[in-house]
């Protein structure tokens, strides 16, 4: 939301009262549904994956951490969005822009690391034996949380927490070394792992489409290790696309930054650019979840054998009730034709 950029960067406090802190609908109502959906997808893969022992392997453990993330941006980082939005307040603008933070490193580390596994398993399948295994899987998602926390309170340095960091123009030195801290987290944390990122799929790519044309050619292959080779890929081409939805959706948000340190703050994106920029960088948490349930395997199979249960069960209720009631009227018309006879005999008689 681009009050938090107002209230956080320098500007003074009659800017700041120019803008109206209320709840509107038509602009803040779509953030509150985005809430309770991102809320309830993680939500939804935490407890998959809980009560889903198909679903508790190694592999997968990144995948949970991922939701956890997510899960924690919608229970905590956006409402406070809302709050900056709505409510003539800083500290919620504060540290709303450090869960931004944490959420833009979070997403890219995870999909970056798990990408990665994907490419050594497939290109150096000998090398590291110790992926898959338990301990290394949370050993790994340790050292992701621990970066993804420890970088956005750097900037509490400069920019103390305070109810007057939103209300008091930045001296030159403090907007350099702002500008040095994001132009940063941009180039370590978005630019080099899209970089890395494309050298791993293109690299994978090469390697499947090698290895598959000569387990065709020799025909020796065991077909096993052919459809492997097709599951890896397969799943190294869903972080791809989730890492493309990153960089489409947060690209508007950088944009305006770049845009910002350039031209300077008075600089703004049109209000309809801007909004929908918006409601991309925040939908991030929600589309994750839902791109692995509908393009990983194992989780589709697992939602899907639940949607199938479900139906049976309920197509076998209104079944059961049917024949029950089919049966109820039998005995009343049978009960009907019976006194209907008996009638007919005394008639007879």
């Amino acid at each position: 939301m681009d009050d938090i950029d107002t209230k956080l960067n320098g500007t003074n406090s009659s800017n700041i009262d120019d803008f109206e802190m209320k709840f509107v609908t038509s602009k803040h109502l779509p953030y509150v549904i985005l809430t309770v959906l991102i809320v309830l997808m993680n939500t939804f893969v935490i407890l998959l994956f809980s009560f889903n022992k198909n679903l508790r392997k190694p592999y997968n453990f990144l995948l949970l951490s991922l939701s956890v993330s997510d899960l924690i941006y919608g229970l905590v980082g956006l409402p406070l969005a809302l709050v900056c939005s709505t409510v003539p307040v800083c500290l919620p603008c504060v540290f709303s822009y450090s869960f931004v933070v944490f959420t833009s490193i979070s997403t890219v580390l995870h999909i970056l690391v798990i990408s990665y596994e994907r490419y050594i398993i497939i290109v150096f399948p000998f090398r590291m034996q110790q992926i898959g295994r338990v301990s290394f899987e949370l050993k790994l998602s340790a050292c992701l949380w621990f970066i993804s926390i420890l970088i956005p309170p750097i900037q509490y340095i400069w920019l103390p927490p305070t109810e007057a960091s939103c209300f008091e123009d930045w001296s030159e030195e403090v907007a350099t070394t702002e500008q040095i801290y994001t132009f940063s987290i941009m180039a370590i944390f978005v630019g080099l792992p899209v970089l890395l990122l494309l050298y791993a799929d293109v690299s994978v790519f090469f390697v499947v489409r090698r290895q598959l044309a000569g387990i065709e050619k020799t025909s020796v292959g065991p077909r096993d290790s052919q459809q492997r080779l097709q599951k890896e890929k397969r799943v190294l081409v869903l972080f791809a696309v989730m890492m493309f939805y990153f960089v489409v959706s947060w690209s508007f948000y950088y944009a305006s930054i770049i845009m910002h340190s350039i031209e300077g703050w008075d600089y703004n994106l049109p209000v309809w650019l801007a909004e929908t920029g918006d409601i991309l960088r925040c939908s991030t948490p929600l589309v994750n979840p839902i791109l692995y349930i509908l393009l990983k395997h194992d989780f589709r199979r697992v939602v899907c054998h639940g949607v199938r249960r479900f139906v049976r069960k309920y197509s076998g209720l209104q079944k059961e009730g049917s024949d029950a009631q089919y049966s109820n009227g039998g005995r009343s018309l049978g009960g009907r034709s019976d006194s209907r006879n008996v009638t007919e005999r005394t008639e007879f008689l």
